[in-house]
């Protein structure tokens, strides 16, 4: 079949080179991308002999294009060196002549991608002239439970589909025109809370797609000040996550009007982890999340459960203490790593 968006739309990750994370993201993409659409990846960090790695594997494979920034202190933010990396993908993407970008981080995967997502995008950004970004994710009942309460939205329907957007101006991965984006003459900068509420005093929304395309890999690991919490996950299966059904994608394009959650739609590949999911390293904005949305969302059944499991419950003594850097003792650990470490700089 001819892609009709042929020289418009490219693929682009950002992140940190976590190997068995970054080569997930690039081989998620791989897999699912229409044959001419490029990938630019931009490593923001990590160690020279894992950026040689990464360059070699991939380094026949048509159409994929790697480059490095190299950290420095002023880059040493949450964000610093990641935005850094955006602003050179986006100069990049749009250098080379395309309109879109699909974009994602180093621990997100792609799940899926067609013809028929591209333009239901495209069609998203024709009817919302005030959006420059269409989120691609799913929503976690979990973790964010407001995302679909009256109170937070707006909507339109196209072609039968109920598309919403809420109080954000802009998330940082997701599908984005390259056009609207240089003709605000935007840069990223700052959090992706301060993007946000800044693109939302402008008057610009972030729908959120009908078909969601790709997911974050639940507990990943991170760095943060210059220490490393949690454990990347080793693949055992093709990819990290897939979806949750085998016919998922049909039933996702069919699904025209309700909720789309992550913990109906998505599930792991050949491990497990403690659910409600969170995708950063574990902060007190977690069990806020979780006890919000039990108690004032009734959502008891995502309170203990194993991700990619649905089905079953078990109690928080009973396998937390398993497996990758989700485990409980791993998230202590590297809150109080986090702790020493900024006492200790603080001390020389």
């Amino acid at each position: 079949m001819k892609n009709i968006f042929e020289n418009k739309v490219a693929h682009g990750i950002v992140g940190w080179n976590y190997v068995d994370y970054l080569s997930n993201a690039i081989d998620s993409i791989i897999c699912y991308r229409i044959s001419d659409e490029p990938l630019f990846v931009i490593i923001t960090g990590g160690k020279s002999e894992d950026f040689d790695l990464i360059v070699d594997k991939y380094k026949h494979t048509t159409k994929v294009y790697i480059s490095e920034i190299h950290h420095d202190s002023q880059y040493a933010s949450k964000t610093g060196s990641l935005y850094h990396g955006y602003n050179q993908l986006f100069a990049q993407v749009k250098n080379n002549g395309f309109q879109y970008l699909n974009l994602i981080q180093s621990d997100i995967q792609l799940l899926w991608w067609d013809q028929e997502i591209i333009a239901h995008y495209i069609m998203i950004f024709e009817n919302f002239k005030n959006s420059i970004q269409v989120y691609t994710g799913f929503p976690k009942r979990g973790t964010n439970p407001g995302v679909y309460k009256t109170d937070l939205r707006d909507y339109k329907i196209l072609q039968g589909n109920v598309v919403i957007h809420f109080q954000v101006g802009l998330s940082d991965w997701g599908f984005f025109d390259l056009d609207r984006w240089s003709a605000r003459d935007l840069s990223w900068s700052g959090t992706e809370e301060s993007m946000s509420a800044d693109a939302h005093k402008k008057g610009i929304v972030s729908p959120l797609s009908r078909i969601p395309c790709a997911a974050d890999i639940p507990w990943p690991a991170v760095i943060r000040g210059g220490c490393e919490i949690g454990t990347p996950i080793k693949r055992t299966e093709m990819l990290l996550v897939k979806g949750a059904y085998e016919d998922a994608l049909i039933k996702l394009k069919a699904t025209k009007t309700g909720a789309l959650w992550a913990e109906d739609w998505v599930k792991s590949w050949g491990w497990w982890a403690l659910e409600p999911t969170w995708n950063t390293e574990f902060t007190f904005v977690y069990p806020i999340r979780v006890i919000k949305s039990i108690f004032i969302y009734k959502n008891f059944k995502y309170a203990w459960s194993s991700y990619g499991e649905h089905d079953r419950l078990f109690p928080p003594w009973g396998r937390v203490f398993r497996p990758h850097g989700a485990a409980w003792i791993k998230m202590i650990k590297g809150v109080l790593s986090i702790i020493l470490h900024k006492i200790y700089r603080k001390l020389i």
